[in-house]
């Protein structure tokens, strides 16, 4: 019996807009994509319900693929679904309880970290936030700019260039850039993601014994050298659920096609 076609969900990161999937998506000739916009979400409540809503409204097995900020809001949803321990889906409201792939493109358990080989320092994100009132465009250039590994910068200017326009163009309102900067810098999902982990390693019980509902499977994608999201942060997924891109940044999607393609496409070809 033929697989119904995958609904696939691409949801970019802070300062972006969808215009960075042009060409990901078409890497999954036979899925049907919807591409998330955080155009009018002033709140991040606004930006979760979005979400929810753009992922209960798909047929068929659905894929989450998540960048950033983006694979954050994603991942907080799957945990949220995790921990609600519910077996089924009766209700439409639970609809991310359905989604069978997750896959965490340069995202982090928690942005703002002491040690910067594990995070940025919390003072920067404020400076972003006050930079980001005065100086708008020339705030979120520079972030773009500042995604790509040193390897990067030396070996594919026209990307850098495309990418740091691409940022230009975001879909963000004025007050969901400063609330985006806001929830990364106080957002910490490292004990609710140590929890999820203990729970698979045991069976996937909850202290009750009660079976939890299956989490989708999940893949961290993830540039070596990612001076936005350190692979540092990484330590508590285990080995068995990460693929690092060496001497890539934060944006591998797009200064490692191939590498990247070949990771989607394995994702799919092992769910048919």
């Amino acid at each position: 019996m033929e697989r119904t076609r995958p609904s696939v969900v691409w949801i970019h990161g802070w300062g972006q807009s969808p215009r960075v999937w042009d060409q990901s998506y078409r890497w999954l000739p036979d899925a049907r994509h919807s591409l998330f916009t955080y155009a009018d979400c002033d709140s991040v409540g606004q930006m979760r319900s979005r979400l929810h809503q753009t992922v209960s409204g798909l047929t068929g097995p659905v894929y989450v693929i998540g960048w950033s900020l983006g694979g954050m809001l994603a991942l907080e949803m799957v945990l949220d679904s995790w921990e609600s321990g519910l077996r089924t889906a009766p209700n439409p409201g639970d609809f991310h309880c359905r989604i069978e792939r997750l896959v965490l493109v340069g995202a982090t358990l928690r942005f703002v970290a002491e040690d910067r080989a594990s995070g940025w320092p919390e003072r920067v994100v404020r400076r972003m936030r006050s930079q980001l009132a005065d100086k708008p465009r020339e705030t979120l250039q520079k972030f773009a700019e500042s995604m790509f590994s040193e390897r990067e910068r030396r070996n594919q200017e026209v990307v850098v260039a495309q990418m740091s326009a691409a940022g230009a163009d975001t879909d963000f309102t004025p007050g969901g850039l400063d609330t985006g900067l806001a929830y990364l810098a106080k957002t910490d999902l490292t004990q609710r993601w140590q929890s999820f982990i203990r729970s698979r390693e045991t069976g996937g019980e909850d202290k009750s014994g009660k079976a939890r509902i299956a989490a989708p499977q999940m893949l961290w994608l993830h540039g070596e050298e990612d001076p936005i999201c350190p692979a540092g942060a990484l330590q508590a997924v285990p080995a068995s659920m990460k693929v690092l891109f060496p001497g890539a940044g934060h944006a591998p999607f797009w200064t490692e096609p191939d590498r990247f393609a070949e990771q989607l496409r394995r994702i799919a070809h092992e769910h048919q």
